[in-house]
């Protein structure tokens, strides 16, 4: 069966309530209330359930959320792309929905480690897409949740992680120590890496910013995604998906 959002939203308990960084005031009055609403309830004993609660708080391009997810008997899943999320304008070859995948099924390995139980995770088992690049209706995972498996220290921060969206000081470098702690959360399946290296951070700032403007200078581009913007509490409600844009000021 595909569970619906809103049911594996219930199976998340109150996991997604700490995505709220936000002030007083605007949590009293302007908090998108029914948008989580159904993460207020105890969550399933169903080990798949639990991981999918946390894995669908991945991030992913624009927040579109293209999680396709079939229970197979009692121990497996097939995971699809919901292929009407897509951003076929800047995203034209599903890179960014591919790496949101990725996102979603490590977040899926992490949550059922925290049960105890090891996730074996067969990337597109019907074949890669073809070579346009672009994903298809085949499945993109096939979960088996069997075995044994040790916590990983990272589950605690799924509930909390969020988009700064908030300017970085650029003049204070970031220490040689605090790359190498989280280099040391990477794995086989996930490498984790950074750089002191100014030059090479110069040159990344300036591709970075090279490609931003390219494009929000494309009007397609950046129509597809100021369409995509909830802005304050009643889009945000209607529209739980694409970029939420709250605060004290919307």
């Amino acid at each position: 069966m595909i569970p619906s959002r809103r049911n594996l939203l219930i199976s998340a308990g109150g996991a997604g309530l700490a995505l709220l960084g936000v002030g007083a005031a605007f949590a009293a009055t302007r908090t998108p209330h029914r948008a989580f609403a159904p993460w207020q309830v105890s969550p399933a004993d169903d080990v798949r359930l639990h991981a999918f609660r946390h894995a669908i708080l991945a991030p992913n391009p624009h927040n579109r959320q293209p999680w396709l997810i079939t229970l197979v008997g009692k121990d497996e899943a097939l995971i699809h792309c919901d292929l009407e999320r897509r951003l076929p304008v800047t995203d034209p070859f599903d890179r960014q929905i591919t790496i949101g995948f990725g996102c979603f099924l490590e977040l899926a390995r992490i949550a059922a480690a925290e049960r105890g139980i090891s996730l074996a995770i067969r990337e597109f088992p019907e074949g890669m897409p073809e070579a346009s690049g672009r994903l298809d209706g085949r499945p993109i995972a096939h979960l088996k949740f069997v075995g044994e498996a040790h916590a990983d220290p990272l589950f605690s921060a799924i509930a909390i992680r969020r988009s700064v969206k908030e300017p970085f000081d650029t003049s204070r470098p970031v220490p040689s120590a605090a790359i190498e702690a989280l280099a040391a959360f990477g794995s086989a399946r996930a490498r984790v890496s950074g750089t002191d290296d100014m030059a090479l951070v110069r040159d990344l700032r300036a591709l970075t910013w090279t490609a931003w403007m390219m494009e929000a200078n494309t009007h397609a581009a950046f129509k597809e995604s100021v369409d995509l913007m909830r802005i304050g509490k009643a889009e945000i409600e209607a529209n739980p998906d694409g970029i939420a844009l709250g605060g004290p000021l919307l």
